[in-house]
Order: structure tokens, then C-alpha cells, then sequence
């Protein structure tokens, strides 16, 4: 029944295809798309049926009935293809029974294979996202795509479930500690994830793995599967470091354009920058002593070993402004890329999270959100929902043992701002 079923799906994909001796790529080359998706939300059977799809383009009075004309049937090819592929996922899975093979026993490890906890844990992360993507599948495509995988599953709205957040913010730039902060103050906190990688490295791998035409559902299937994991949690998500080595990739753009065009629920950034020069100084400081990332508000040997380190540090200068400067001109860089993409985000600045006396920024962050305190939150408050310390020293000139000679490179240039 199931390949009698595919089968068909393969002649009807056919069948359209003879209506226009040609591709959906080809088609897809020359049409473009706006964010209406009205036409989207139409099963691919209905649309294959349309009585459109028999006329010849040439039947048409004007360009602009031609380009309505082609977006229709580029939508019905994709959700051709939609349909085909859940035929044949269908199919290999009656398959893997007929064989004694199951997707629990093809899910599970080999018997003597030698995993550490971190790589079983993530191998289980990563079977229970493909299975809460295969619950939810959808049948028609993405709208911000004519070609390429369709969504690999469909996000609850809020308040129904928690709403997907991504905080994008550099490394050595408190994103742990915000999103701790985040969760703390929405309902539940959930583990700090930098789903994209840690490091520039981490960061180019992950990317260079992700297969062209996702369409950003490597993002998409995550924060399905984090929905599902911490159903009671005000947000989920995930730490994105816009490495430049990556962010601008087609993949990462995918996932931008996914988020731009995501509705019911919105999929939300929060963009947080710091300090430059306190970027450099801690990156600096984790050089040098290699201390833990964070510290426990009652981990005194930890803050105090922060503090050390973070006291009378040699900042090296000769390269410094050109470090500023690279540094400077990658944000700028993503800021751009945010606006141009159409994502929605908001902007927030580290020093008004961390240093200022009220909590403005934080309930600027939960209005956004629309969850969260938006109203009477002070500082005290935010103060008792952080599960981590300081461990920097708030002037400069305690901090650099070199200060002068820092404060002589920088002052003059567009970076003498940043000295505190």
C-alpha cells in the first residue's frame, strides 16, 4: 500500500513537472516570494488540483498575472516534494520492522562502544529532537523558501508552551549569566546551551555539517525539541556567538530568514553586546589563569581566584587597536545582517544590564518577550535571581597593571570611550 501510495506521488510530482518542461529550481531562480504566506497554508493536494495548474503561461494578460501563475505552481511542486517525502520516510520504516529493526534498536548504541557521558547525552539529544520533529512534520513548505527541505516540524505558540528566544552575543560577554537571569525571572531556568559551537572552530564545523537546502531546520528541529523537553519553562532556546567565520554562512542566514518569517509563535533574538575592551581583558584573563567560567555565589575560593586574576593583568597593546577595530567592525556586522534579514530583536547593552542602578534593561528584555516582569522590577530583584557572581573589578585601573600605557594606546581614538 505504501509503495502503491508512493508511486503515485511520484507520477503526480511528474505529471506537474510536464506542465512546464521544467525544474522548481529553474522556477525558483526567477520568482521571488514576499512574506505573504496566505498561499502557503493550503495542502499541496488542493494546490496540485487548481485549475490554474492546466493553463499555459502564455494564456495569461500580464506579467503580473504570469508571476502569481508560476508562484502557485512552484508552491505545489514543493509541496509535491513534501508529500513524496513522507511517502518514502513511511516507507522505510515498514521496512526497518519487516527487517526486526525498529528505531529504538537503530537508535541505540552498538554493544561495546566506548562513549563518554557528554557524547551519549548528546546522542540521545539529538535521536529525541528527530523524534519530536517527525510528530509534527508539516506537509507544506516554508514560505521564505521555493526550494530545498520544508519545516521539520511545527513550534507551539505561547502561552500554550515557553517561547523560543536566541541570544546572540560574543563569548566573554555574560551570555551565560543573562540567560540564567532570563529563565529565573520568566518561570523556570534551562541549561545554557551554545548550540552552535563554543569557539570559532566549534562554531565552522558545526556549520560546514549542515546539508544545503535545511532551510534553517537545524534550528527549527531544536527548539521544537526544547519545547518539548521543558514544557513549563517561560523560554527555551539556545547562545548563539556570531563567529564571522560562520555567521554569515548560507546555513546560519537559513535559520535568520526562518526566524524573520516565524509566526504563531515568533521566534525572538535577544542581542546583547558589552564593552569591547572588556571583552579583550577577559578573554585575556581566561588565557592566562584558565579559571572556571563562572562562580557560584557561595563559591568564594572561585571569586577570589577571579579577582586575583583580574587584578594588576598586563594587557598587551601593540595589537590592540587593530583587535578593537576587527572586533568592532564584526558586530556592526551582525547588527546589520539582523535588520536586513528582518529579524526581530532587540538590542541591549551588557554595562545596563550588569552596572546600572535600576532595571530598566532587563524589563526592556521582557517586553520584548512578552513574558517575564515588563513593570516594577528593581535591581534588588535581579540581583537575587543571578545564580552567578562578579568576578571582574568595575574600573580599569584596577584591573590593568599597564593601565597607562592601555590608556595612551587608546586615548585620541574611537575606542577611548571604553576606558572606565
Amino acid at each position: 500500500m505504501i509503495m502503491v501510495s508512493s508511486v503515485f506521488v511520484v507520477f503526480t510530482y511528474i505529471a506537474i513537472l510536464s506542465q512546464f518542461n521544467t525544474t522548481p529550481t529553474s522556477l525558483s531562480r526567477e520568482i521571488s516570494v514576499g512574506p505573504d504566506t496566505s498561499s502557503s497554508s493550503t495542502s499541496s493536494s488542493t494546490l496540485v488540483e487548481t485549475n490554474s495548474a492546466t493553463r499555459n503561461i502564455f494564456d495569461y494578460e500580464d506579467a503580473e498575472e504570469i508571476s502569481r501563475h508560476l508562484r502557485e505552481q512552484v508552491i505545489a511542486l514543493n509541496g509535491a516534494v513534501a508529500g513524496l517525502k513522507m511517502e518514502v520516510n513511511k516507507a522505510e520504516g515498514v521496512m526497518k520492522q519487516w527487517h526486526g529493526k525498529g528505531s529504538d534498536a537503530l537508535d541505540s548504541p552498538a554493544k561495546g562502544e566506548d562513549e563518554d557521558t557528554r557524547s551519549k547525552d548528546k546522542n540521545d539529544e539529538e535521536q529525541e529532537m528527530e523524534r519530536t520533529a517527525n510528530k509534527v512534520a508539516p506537509l507544506i513548505p516554508h514560505p521564505a523558501y521555493l526550494e530545498g527541505n520544508p519545516p521539520i516540524c511545527t513550534l507551539k505558540p505561547s502561552p500554550e508552551a515557553p517561547l523560543p528566544v536566541v541570544l546572540i552575543t560574543l563569548g566573554r560577554s555574560g551570555s551565560s549569566s543573562t540567560w540564567q537571569v532570563m529563565g529565573e525571572l520568566t518561570g523556570k531556568v534551562t541549561r545554557s546551551v551554545e548550540h552552535t559551537g563554543k569557539n570559532s572552530l566549534q562554531s565552522s564545523r558545526f556549520f560546514s555539517k549542515i546539508d544545503p537546502g535545511d532551510n534553517g531546520n537545524w534550528m527549527l528541529g531544536y527548539m521544537c525539541y526544547r519545547q518539548s523537553k521543558y514544557p513549563d519553562a517561560g523560554v527555551v532556546g539556545f547562545k548563539w556567538k556570531p563567529h564571522a567565520r560562520s555567521f554569515f554562512s548560507h546555513a546560519s542566514q537559513d535559520a535568520l530568514r526562518t526566524i524573520a518569517y516565524s509566526h504563531s509563535p515568533q521566534i525572538k533574538v535577544v542581542r546583547s553586546r558589552r564593552n569591547l575592551l572588556d571583552v579583550i581583558i577577559s578573554m585575556e584573563k581566561h588565557r592566562i589563569g584558565r579559571p572556571n567560567a563562572h562562580c557560584a555565589k557561595d563559591d568564594e575560593d572561585c571569586i577570589k581566584k577571579h579577582l586575583a586574576l583580574g587584578t594588576g593583568l598586563i594587557l598587551p597593546t601593540k595589537n590592540l587597536q587593530a583587535a578593537l577595530r576587527r572586533k568592532k567592525k564584526e558586530e556592526d556586522d551582525v547588527d546589520r545582517l539582523l535588520e536586513e534579514l528582518g529579524v526581530p530583536h532587540i538590542k541591549v547593552s551588557f554595562e545596563k544590564l550588569y552596572y546600572s542602578d535600576d532595571a530598566e534593561e532587563w524589563m526592556r528584555i521582557f517586553r520584548f518577550l512578552g513574558v517575564g516582569p515588563t513593570e516594577a522590577l528593581t535591581r534588588e530583584q535581579v540581583q537575587d535571581a543571578m545564580a552567578h557572581a562578579a568576578t571582574h573589578n568595575p574600573l580599569h585601573n584596577v584591573t590593568l597593571g599597564n593601565y597607562h600605557e592601555v590608556r595612551e594606546c587608546l586615548v585620541g581614538t574611537e575606542f577611548e570611550s571604553m576606558l572606565r
